[in-house]
C-alpha cells in the first residue's frame, strides 16, 4: 500500500473543516511550545504570536475551502447544542472589546504589546479557536498528546539544561547576567515556564495513570519525570501550587481501585524523588549557589523529602501484601476521599496560618518557609506591594472602569497613571501586570470581565468533569484548566502559555456540546 492511500485512508471521512481543527491542534501542541526566533528571548512573545496568527489563518482556510468545495455541507449546517460557555466566552470577548474602545489607553488595548499580548485582538483570536473548534471538532484525537509529550519533553529538557548553565541555543549570549536567572527554556520567564508546566503536566499525569497499554504507561511516566524534574528548574512558587493542586484534584479521578491507587503513589514518589535528585545535582555542580524559591530550599535541603518518600514506598509495599491488599482494594472509595479531605486539611491549615500572622500576629519573627504566612508588600516577590496598590486604586475609577475596567492590558498605564511619583522614586517597582490572574481581570475588564472569566473557568471544570467517563482527554484538559487555575492567583496570561488553555477549553466543550444528548445515559 503507498503512501497516499495510507493517508487517504487516514483522513477518510473527515471534512475539510474538521481536518483543519486537527491540523490546528497538531500544530498548537507540537511546534507552538518550541517555536523561536534567532534572537530567542528578545522576540520570544513575538515569534509566539505570530506562531498563533499563523496556525489561526490555516485553520480559517480549511473551514472556508469546506464551506466552498466540500460536496456534503452537512458538517458546516450541523446544529450543537448552545451551552453557557459559548455566552461566557462571547460575552467575555464583548467586555474586552467595549472596555478597550472606552479606554483613555485605547491604543495599547489592541495587542497590548506593553503587557502581555493579552489586548482585543488576541481576546478575538480565542473566540474564533473556540468557535470554530466546537463547531467542527466533535471527538479530539488524544493521539496528538503523544505530539504534545514529545514537544514538552523538549521544554522540560531545555529547561533542564538551561538551569544548569547549558546554553544549547546561545540564547543568553545577549543577555546581562543578573537577568539569565529569569529566563528558562522556549517558553520566557521562569513563572511562565512553570505556568507551562502546570498546563501540560497534567496531562500527561493523567495518562500515565490512566494508561492500559506499558508502552504508554513507560512513555507518559518518563515525561511525567521529566516534567516533576523542570518543575524543580523553574524555581517558581506557582508552579508548585499548582502542582499540589493537580495532586488534590486527580485523587478523586485516580484511585477508583487498587491499581489507580499504586499509579497516584508512584506519581508522589516519582516528584520527590526528583527533587531529592534536583537537589543533589545543585551540590555537587557549579549551580550551588543559586537562590532557590523557600519552597525548593526547603525540599531539597531539608529531610522532609526523605520522610516523605520513604512514607510513600511503606504504603505502596502494603499495597502488595496480602490482608493490607485486599483491605485497601475493599475500602478504596473511602481511601480516595481521605487522601483528598487531606489536601483540604493542609489547605486550610496553611490558610489560618496566613490570616493569624497577617491579621492577628504581625510581630513574631518569621524565617525561610515562614515569610510566605504573613502578607506585605515584599511578599510573593513584591506580588503584596502590586496587589496593594491594584486594590487601592480602585475608589479612584470611574463607574465605567469599576464595572468594564481600565482596557486589556493595561496595568502598566493605570500604574503609571496614579502612582508615577512613587515609580519615579524606586518606591514602587514598575509593573505591567498584577500577577494574579483574577485581579488583572478585575482591574482590566471590570467586575463584569472578572465574573465572565471566573464562571467560563468553573463551567469547563464542570463539563470536563461530565464528559470525563467518556473521553481520557476530556479529564486530562480539565485536570490542567484547574492546575493552571490555581497557579493563575500567583501568575498571569501571557501569550506563551494561555493559547493552550483557551485551546483546551475549546477541546472540552466541543466534546460536550456535540455529546450533550449522551452524557445523560453514563453509567
Amino acid at each position: 500500500m503507498n503512501f497516499k492511500l495510507k493517508l487517504k485512508n487516514i483522513l477518510k471521512g473527515y471534512s475539510s473543516a474538521k481536518l483543519g481543527c486537527i491540523i490546528f491542534s497538531a500544530l498548537m501542541f507540537t511546534i507552538f511550545p518550541i517555536i523561536f526566533l534567532s534572537n530567542f528571548y528578545f522576540s520570544l512573545n513575538q515569534a509566539k504570536l505570530c506562531f498563533l496568527i499563523s496556525a489561526e489563518i490555516v485553520l480559517v482556510i480549511f473551514v472556508i475551502i469546506g464551506a466552498l468545495y466540500d460536496k456534503s455541507k452537512t458538517n458546516l449546517l450541523v446544529k450543537r447544542k448552545i451551552i453557557m460557555t459559548d455566552y461566557l466566552i462571547y460575552g467575555l470577548c464583548a467586555v474586552s472589546i467595549i472596555s478597550g474602545l472606552f479606554s483613555e489607553f485605547f491604543p495599547y488595548t489592541l495587542a497590548g504589546v506593553t503587557g502581555r499580548y493579552n489586548g482585543i485582538i488576541i481576546m478575538i483570536l480565542y473566540v474564533l479557536m473556540y468557535f470554530i473548534l466546537n463547531k467542527f471538532l466533535k471527538n479530539f484525537s488524544e493521539t496528538i498528546f503523544i505530539l504534545f509529550a514529545v514537544s514538552s519533553f523538549f521544554v522540560y529538557l531545555l529547561g533542564a539544561l538551561n538551569c544548569f548553565s547549558i546554553d544549547v541555543f546561545s540564547a543568553f549570549v545577549n543577555i546581562k547576567d543578573s537577568q539569565k536567572a529569569m529566563f528558562i527554556s522556549t517558553i520566557g520567564n521562569r513563572n511562565f515556564f512553570s505556568s507551562f508546566i502546570c498546563l501540560s503536566l497534567p496531562i500527561f499525569t493523567i495518562i500515565f495513570c490512566k494508561a492500559k497499554s506499558k508502552v504508554a504507561f513507560l512513555f507518559y511516566m518518563v515525561v511525567t519525570i521529566f516534567g516533576f524534574f523542570a518543575l524543580f528548574c523553574a524555581n517558581s512558587d506557582s508552579g508548585f501550587i499548582g502542582i499540589f493542586a493537580m495532586f488534590a484534584f486527580i485523587s478523586l479521578f485516580v484511585i477508583k481501585n487498587i491499581k489507580g491507587f499504586r499509579r497516584y503513589l508512584l506519581c508522589l514518589l516519582l516528584l520527590f524523588l526528583s527533587g531529592i535528585i534536583f537537589g543533589y545535582i545543585v551540590n555537587i555542580s557549579s549551580s550551588s549557589d543559586l537562590v532557590h524559591s523557600p519552597i525548593v530550599n526547603y525540599l531539597i535541603n531539608n529531610g522532609i523529602s526523605y520522610i516523605i518518600l520513604i512514607s510513600i514506598m511503606f504504603i505502596m509495599l502494603l499495597t502488595f501484601i496480602g490482608k493490607s491488599e485486599r483491605f485497601i482494594e475493599n475500602n478504596i472509595k473511602k481511601i480516595k476521599y481521605i487522601v483528598f479531605m487531606i489536601y483540604i486539611a493542609f489547605s486550610a491549615v496553611v490558610l489560618f496560618l496566613f490570616v493569624w500572622y497577617s491579621i492577628i500576629d504581625k510581630t513574631s519573627n518569621l524565617n525561610d518557609i515562614g515569610k510566605y504566612f504573613r502578607f506585605s508588600d515584599d511578599w510573593g516577590s513584591f506580588r503584596g506591594s502590586v496587589w496593594s496598590h491594584l486594590i487601592s486604586l480602585v475608589p479612584m475609577l470611574s463607574a465605567f472602569q469599576i464595572f468594564f475596567g481600565t482596557g486589556p492590558d493595561t496595568i502598566y498605564q493605570i500604574l503609571s497613571k496614579y502612582y508615577s511619583n512613587q515609580i519615579k522614586s524606586g518606591e514602587f517597582l514598575k509593573f505591567d501586570s498584577a500577577h494574579n490572574e483574577y485581579l488583572h481581570y478585575f482591574i482590566t475588564t471590570g467586575v463584569i470581565g472578572a465574573l465572565l472569566y471566573i464562571l467560563l473557568i468553573v463551567m469547563v471544570i464542570y463539563y470536563g468533569i461530565k464528559m470525563s467517563k467518556k473521553y481520557v482527554s476530556s479529564l486530562a484538559c480539565t485536570s490542567s484548566i484547574f492546575c493552571y487555575a490555581i497557579q493563575g492567583f500567583f501568575n498571569i496570561s501571557m501569550i506563551s502559555t494561555t493559547p493552550l488553555f483557551f485551546l483546551m477549553i475549546a477541546i472540552i466543550t466541543a466534546q460536550y456540546s456535540n455529546n450533550y444528548y449522551e452524557i445523560n445515559y453514563f453509567d
